[in-house]
């Protein structure tokens, strides 16, 4: 009797290992997350750095408390207007503070380009992809110097500013 119960308790625990080893079927994940309606919000700087982009190794500086002495830049995305609040800030480097934006590709962008309301444009790298779920928005700026007739890297800022509900 003792080994028939012990028969069946094998059996049952290979059946149960078994059938719980069977991979699951893929279900379907949604819709692909909307990047221009990932970046449409308010947005205040978080962390700033500063690299040394010329030296062998790059190497990334801190500088948020540089930015914190005095009131911290927020970025607002509408779906077509872009407006930073720069008044007060340590240093400007988003433009006129008003003007509009695009990306350089809507489904996978790596660059976010600014036409501000004086007809000036800059360009900033996308630290990280943007969806709606997103709570970080990394923006990086490059600054090039001319040795010569070759245009060479000097430095970047990297700003990584937080989604305000």
């Amino acid at each position: 009797m003792k080994r028939i119960f012990k028969f069946t308790a094998l059996i049952l625990a290979t059946t149960i290992i078994v059938v719980s080893c069977r991979p699951k079927k893929f279900s379907d994940i949604g819709d692909v997350s909307s990047k221009t309606k990932g970046i449409q919000d308010n947005w205040i700087l978080s962390h700033a750095y500063v690299v040394d982009e010329a030296f062998a190794t790059p190497d990334k500086l801190d500088i948020t408390d540089f930015y914190k002495t005095k009131t911290l830049p927020t970025l607002k995305f509408t779906e077509t207007g872009f407006t930073a609040l720069t008044t007060g800030t340590v240093k400007n480097y988003f433009g006129t503070g008003t003007g509009t934006w695009s990306f350089d590709n809507t489904d996978f962008p790596k660059s976010l380009y600014i036409n501000y309301s004086d007809n000036s444009k800059d360009t900033f790298l996308l630290g990280s992809t943007i969806r709606t779920t997103d709570l970080v928005l990394k923006l990086k700026k490059t600054f090039y110097y001319t040795k010569g007739t070759a245009k060479k890297i000097a430095y970047s800022y990297i700003w990584e500013f937080t989604r305000q509900n």
